[in-house]
C-alpha cells in the first residue's frame, strides 16, 4: 500500500509523518507492506496521481489549497482515497459548498488538526480494507491536445460514432458528453468491455445497461431520454443481459 502526505507547512508535515509512521509500523505484516512518501508542494505530487492508495492533504499557504489539489489529482486519474486535514482551512465546509466540483466525492474523508491518534487510527481502519477494491477508472482522451478524462464506468451512459470520432455521453453535470479521439465505437468499447454491463447495439453505438430506462420492441430508451434504435436480435441480447444483471444483483445485493 502506498500513502502520500502532501503538506506545505513543514512542522505539520513532520508531525503527520511521525503519527502515520507509527500507525503503519503497527499494521505492517510480512504479507502487507506500507510505503509512505511525503511532499511539500503540489508540483511534486501532481505527476504521480495513480501511484497512491491514500492521500493525506493540507495545503495552507500555497495554491492550490488541499481541496483544489485533491480535485486536480482526481482529474488526472487518482483513484485512491483522500483525507483532507483541516487546520486554518475548514475543508469540510469547503467540500460542502463545492461538492459538485469533486469528481469522486465518495472517496473523501476528513481529519481535524491537531490530529489525534485515535482519529487517525479510525480513518485508516476504514480506508485500508477499501483500497483492496480501488475504483477502476476509464481513461478517455479528448480531441483537444492534453485533454484526458477519467470516468467511473457508471458515469458513462452510452457512446456513438460521430464522424471520425466517438462521442461518449456521461452522467456528469447534466449529461455532459465527451468527444474523443477514438475513430470507432469499437475501439471505445474495448475500454469498458471487461466491466460486464456494457453492450454494443451495432457497429456505431454501445450503451451501459445500468442506465437503460426501457427496452422496447425495436428501441432502447436511456436514463437521459435518448431513444436508440436497435435491431431485434440485439434487443434479445439486451434482455438477456438485463435479466442476468438483475439476477446477479439479487444474488449479491449492494450493501447500504
Amino acid at each position: 500500500m502506498h500513502i502520500a502526505i502532501v503538506e506545505d507547512n513543514i512542522a505539520d508535515r513532520h508531525q503527520t509523518e511521525r503519527l502515520l509512521g507509527r500507525e503503519v509500523d503497527r499494521r505492517r505484516t510480512a504479507e502487507e507492506g506500507y510505503y509512505v512518501d511525503s511532499f511539500g508542494s503540489a508540483d511534486a505530487v501532481l505527476p504521480c496521481p495513480t501511484t497512491y492508495d491514500i492521500f493525506f492533504l493540507d495545503m495552507q499557504h500555497t495554491e492550490p489549497d488541499g481541496f483544489q489539489l485533491m480535485i486536480q489529482l482526481m482529474r488526472r486519474g487518482a483513484s485512491g482515497y483522500f483525507v483532507l486535514m483541516s487546520s486554518s482551512i475548514d475543508y469540510e465546509k469547503e467540500f460542502a459548498h463545492s461538492r459538485d466540483q469533486v469528481p469522486f466525492p465518495m472517496q473523501v474523508r476528513f481529519l481535524r488538526k491537531p490530529i489525534l491518534v485515535k482519529d487517525l487510527s479510525a480513518v485508516l481502519d476504514e480506508l485500508i480494507p477499501l483500497t483492496a477494491d480501488k475504483i477502476k477508472l476509464v481513461e478517455v482522451r479528448g480531441l483537444a491536445m492534453d485533454s484526458t478524462y477519467y470516468l467511473l464506468p457508471d458515469e458513462i451512459c452510452w457512446a456513438s460514432t460521430k464522424g471520425s470520432s466517438t462521442q461518449i455521453h456521461t452522467t456528469r453535470s447534466g449529461s455532459e458528453s465527451v468527444l474523443t479521439s477514438l475513430t470507432s465505437v469499437e475501439n471505445a468499447f474495448d475500454d469498458v468491455i471487461n466491466f460486464g454491463h456494457f453492450m454494443m447495439t451495432d457497429l456505431k453505438t454501445y450503451l451501459n445497461m445500468h442506465h437503460v430506462r426501457k427496452i422496447g420492441f425495436l428501441s432502447i430508451t436511456m436514463d437521459d431520454g435518448t431513444k436508440i434504435h436497435v435491431a431485434r436480435d440485439r434487443i434479445k441480447v439486451a434482455l438477456l443481459l438485463q435479466n442476468q444483471l438483475q439476477h446477479d444483483e439479487h444474488q449479491h445485493p449492494t450493501e447500504e
